[in-house]
């Protein structure tokens, strides 16, 4: 039976993550009836976003439901579930920080960019104890496994963390010429730390075909 929730994006602006995930939703007919909360600080692309959801779930025939905010405070309220995506600053913010570092040799920038990050990670985090205390906060945006940690420590919402690493198996199988329906794997592990320990191609092992590939490619 379709179970309607609230689902609030934070950092919604991004197109592409906020378009993939209302088509996951359209096509799960257990989330139907869903209402979707888009929250941005860049009004532009939160306009466009809200275009291309409307869209998508129309031509679907999904009964889903939309709204769009700037106020963080507002897109939380009754969230049964909050997605934080935001980047704070944007990549461009991001990158003149690690381009400043590195000019004195910090790889990477030392990663200077995680301090507001984890910063906003808490501001969400303590929005949420007030406005939506039940609710899971699945955290997207990186630092994953630091921003989770310090969430989980500081905090008593309840907060788990998403990370598209594993999907490295389907590029291993694309190397190996592989079709990836009858491709599966197995990946435990935490943010950009991920262990694939089961990989099987037509249900049998498929190791050896990497450590072929290793050995004469």
């Amino acid at each position: 039976m379709p179970t309607g929730v609230k689902i609030t994006i934070i950092g919604a602006g991004s197109a592409q993550f906020s378009a993939g995930l209302v088509r996951d939703l359209c096509v799960n007919p257990g989330l139907h009836g869903s209402h979707v909360a888009f929250m941005d600080v860049d009004a532009h692309r939160l306009a466009m976003v809200m275009r291309l959801a409307e869209r998508l779930a129309a031509e679907l025939k999904t009964p889903l439901t939309f709204s769009k905010t700037l106020d963080r405070i507002e897109a939380l309220k009754g969230a049964d579930f909050v997605i934080n995506t935001a980047q704070v600053g944007g990549h461009a913010w991001t990158e003149a920080q690690r381009s400043m570092a590195e000019k004195h040799g910090y790889y990477r920038g030392a990663r200077l960019h995680d301090l507001p990050q984890a910063a906003f990670f808490l501001d969400v985090a303590h929005d949420m104890e007030r406005y939506c205390p039940n609710a899971w906060l699945i955290q997207s945006a990186n630092p994953v496994f630091e921003g989770c940690t310090l969430m989980a420590r500081e905090t008593k919402i309840k907060v788990l963390g998403l990370c598209h690493g594993h999907y490295g198996y389907r590029e291993v199988a694309n190397v190996l010429g592989l079709d990836l329906k009858d491709v599966s794997a197995q990946m435990p592990g935490f943010n950009h730390w991920i262990w694939m320990t089961d990989f099987r191609y037509k249900g049998q092992n498929a190791y050896p075909l990497l450590d072929e590939w290793i050995e004469t490619r």
